[in-house]
């Protein structure tokens, strides 16, 4: 039987690459060995019943909801040594029941620098560049009153995921930061997976402070809202 892990996180925190990382092992079952998934997140609502759709064949029974989806993953993936996948806290339908598992180690992934969080998630959604190897942000952006909606969609589910992502006690918790660098070693990690468990090619975060034309009018926007929310 596989032992089972789901990777949390808020997301622009370099989960993807810790998945693909995980992924190329031979005994790590994840969703994109079984169906075509390369973000390996299970129930990403925009795909949720495409993916649900081919897990009810693989696994020849009704997919009807996500605690379904989840379970079958598990039972399609048990003769891995270990199966898991990535998801958002925000995602789940019934999240509380989900975090009480003791068969589920939780890896949970978060980045310290908010600002470059938002930022980034701006970014990658009007460029469509969700995928990235590190390095320098090649892409401006100049922050504008018109984006400050959007802006604070994105500061609020951050918010809503930590405040989420606190809850979950069987966990090993990740910074970005902390991920990024050379020398990253996790024990908790290591001695889940048995093995060394890192990024391939790890490179220094990218501050928005760097890509975000002007900073200042950015960043005082993020800390006033920051503080009416109280995060």
């Amino acid at each position: 039987m596989a032992k089972k892990f789901i990777v949390f996180t808020t997301g622009r925190t370099g989960s993807t690459a810790l998945m693909d990382y995980l992924e190329a092992f031979d005994d790590i079952g994840v969703p994109n060995k079984n169906i075509h998934c390369p973000d390996n997140e299970l129930v990403h609502p925009a795909r949720i019943r495409e993916i649900a759709n081919q897990y009810q064949v693989l696994c020849k029974v009704p997919i009807t909801c996500q605690d379904v989806l989840i379970q079958q993953f598990f039972k399609y993936n048990k003769n891995y040594a270990f199966a898991g996948f990535k998801s958002m806290p925000p995602r789940h339908d019934n999240l509380q029941e989900l975090i009480a598992r003791q068969d589920i180690k939780f890896i949970i992934l978060t980045r310290d620098d908010v600002y470059s969080t938002v930022a980034s998630f701006f970014v990658a959604i009007h460029t469509g560049s969700w995928r990235r190897g590190g390095g320098p942000q090649q892409i401006k952006w100049h922050f504008r009153p018109e984006h400050e909606k959007q802006v604070f969609g994105h500061l609020h589910y951050i918010y809503e995921s930590h405040i989420l992502l606190k809850d979950i006690k069987n966990a090993v918790r990740i910074s970005y930061e902390d991920l990024c660098r050379p020398d990253f070693q996790q024990q908790a990690l290591e001695d889940f997976f048995g093995r060394v468990v890192k990024i391939a090619n790890p490179k220094p975060p990218v501050s928005a402070r760097d890509y975000v034309l002007n900073w200042d009018a950015f960043k005082q926007f993020i800390d006033a809202n920051r503080a009416k929310l109280g995060f």
